[in-house]
């Protein structure tokens, strides 16, 4: 047991001025210079400790010896000036012999019990008392109660060891405990039957939307009670029914989506078997959620592709005959009227019907991407030039790229990149009548940026992703399936393509994607 010199000064001080108060009685017969020397050691030496007690720890045991010498001494001199063997202060050399035993164990307590003896034998061979069985008596009782105390001593010491090592245990399984708590990757929440927070770790509160320490606090203290009331419920019924899982939905911080949660738990019982608490592993369902929906996703496209590739096949085999018929019939018997009018309608119908069975298949087909290293600046002049010729530029619209720093090495699927250019290129010249259609490349080391730019109309007055869904198109003839087919191919090259209007009109058509990184299937 580690000393405590500040306990031990306070109840000195009193009994102190306990021994004081009974020394000024007159049947004490005691010397009032005695007595003022009582009050004077008891407030001086009190008041010093207390003073300097920064620097007499509990782990300086000198500090505390120093003060016991000092008691044993003025002890002793209080029953000499009081009579010696019959003062009625013998008793006072206890307190002192108690500290000694309790403080240092066996060898304290024998140690200041035979320092009293000792003392006391002092004063009366001082002052020549006969010497009888009473001294002798005392003396012994005084070594006896230091044995007695130091034994008191010792095993208290030895308790205190053993609560200091559980003590210390404790704290070790409950640091481990924090430990593997904050070291799980899944979120976990721990809480009493009151909804107490007693464990949670960063992923839980980071699900939660908690900041700070929420400890000791109760659920619905931290978290808004719209957003926890799902899990307080499912906490609940947990409590009534037993241990089991389900999926929540957790209403976002934002306003948006719910946060689609798995929730599983376990009820936590004490020696007696009655339920404290619950333990509850959580797990974010959103990325799931998205692979399940991206699976049906592509399993409806396979599905669609089957078919339009079966149905692009027989219109193909019915409208190639068709078209065939017509350019040998323009050619073989002049046209009389509007029959060659109607012919010219027939063909280009027949065009438009191909382009738009081939966007349909390229649309429900999700082709595998193969990656190389390839020249984006060369890919850009390739499709500048050839796009030059293309039927939809009016000759009143320059096609250009604009001067900048070259576009450089990328790693990418290098014919998607084509496409994606070629269907942005081709729908800036389509919407433009006069101006120019400009392409220019910006970025960094990791990500790529292509703009192309038009002088056309703009915009339609319609939202700009509604641009991107399938088949809707604000161009007469058009398929609607030109920009949705570039998103999709962008997505899967790890990009995006965005369109803004320009503020004295025009469109920006922007393809983003990144240089180098593995590209993911995400369409």
């Amino acid at each position: 047991m580690a000393p405590s010199i500040g306990r031990y000064l306070a109840v000195r001080g009193l009994i102190g001025l306990a021994v004081a108060g009974l020394a000024a009685l007159p049947t004490a017969g005691a010397d009032p210079r005695v007595i003022g020397l009582v009050l004077a050691w008891v407030g001086a030496s009190t008041l010093l400790g207390f003073t300097f007690r920064s620097m007499l720890r509990e782990r300086m045991h000198g500090g505390l010896v120093t003060l016991l010498i000092l008691d044993l001494a003025v002890e002793a001199v209080l029953v000499a000036a009081t009579g010696c063997a019959r003062s009625p202060f013998v008793l006072v050399f206890s307190l002192t012999i108690a500290t000694a035993g309790l403080f240092y164990g066996l060898a304290g307590g024998f140690a200041a019990g035979l320092g009293a003896a000792i003392g006391y034998w002092t004063g009366i061979m001082a002052q020549r008392h006969d010497l009888g069985i009473a001294p002798i008596l005392t003396s012994v009782f005084l070594v006896a109660l230091g044995i007695l105390f130091g034994r008191v001593g010792r095993r208290v010491a030895d308790q205190s060891l053993e609560m200091d090592r559980v003590r210390d245990e404790l704290e070790r399984v409950r640091l481990d405990a924090e430990t593997i708590v904050a070291s799980l990757t899944g979120p976990l929440l721990c809480l009493d039957r009151s909804l107490v927070i007693r464990r949670i770790n960063l992923a839980a509160s980071r699900l939660l939307g908690i900041t700070g320490d929420p400890s000791d606090r109760r659920l619905i203290d931290v978290v808004e009670a719209d957003r926890s009331a799902p899990l307080r419920g499912f906490v609940e019924e947990t409590f009534q029914g037993g241990d089991g899982s389900a999926e929540i939905d957790l209403p976002s911080r934002n306003g948006g989506e719910p946060i689609p949660v798995e929730v599983s738990a376990s009820r936590v019982r004490d020696r007696s078997g009655r339920v404290q608490g619950v333990v509850l592993l959580l797990a974010d369902l959103t990325r799931r959620r998205e692979q399940e929906a991206e699976q049906a996703r592509k399993e409806r496209l396979a599905a669609i592709g089957e078919l339009s590739g079966h149905l692009a096949h027989e219109i193909r085999n019915s409208l190639k005959p068709v078209v065939g018929s017509i350019e040998l019939l323009a050619g073989e018997i002049p046209p009389k009227g509007n029959a060659g009018e109607l012919m010219q309608i027939i063909l280009r119908e027949s065009e438009t019907l191909e382009t738009f069975l081939n966007d349909f298949l390229a649309y429900s087909r999700d082709k595998s991407l193969t990656v190389t290293e390839f020249d984006l600046e060369v890919l850009i002049e390739e499709q500048v030039a050839s796009l030059e010729r293309h039927p939809a530029r009016a000759p009143d619209v320059a096609l250009r790229r604009r001067n900048g720093a070259p576009a450089g090495l990328i790693r990418a699927d290098r014919a998607a990149v084509r496409d994606i250019l070629r269907n942005l290129i081709i729908n800036g010249l389509e919407a433009t009548e006069k101006g120019s259609v400009e392409i220019a490349t910006n970025g960094d080391a990791e990500t790529v940026c292509i703009e192309v730019a038009d002088t056309g109309a703009g915009l339609p007055d319609v939202p700009v992703e509604s641009l991107f869904e399938p088949f809707r198109t604000c161009k007469p003839g058009g398929t609607g399936l030109g920009l949705s087919i570039a998103r999709r191919l962008a997505r899967r090259l790890g990009g995006e393509v965005t369109l803004e209007g320009g503020r004295e009109g025009g469109t920006q058509s922007y393809l983003t994607m990144p240089t180098g990184r593995e590209m993911r299937r995400a369409a």
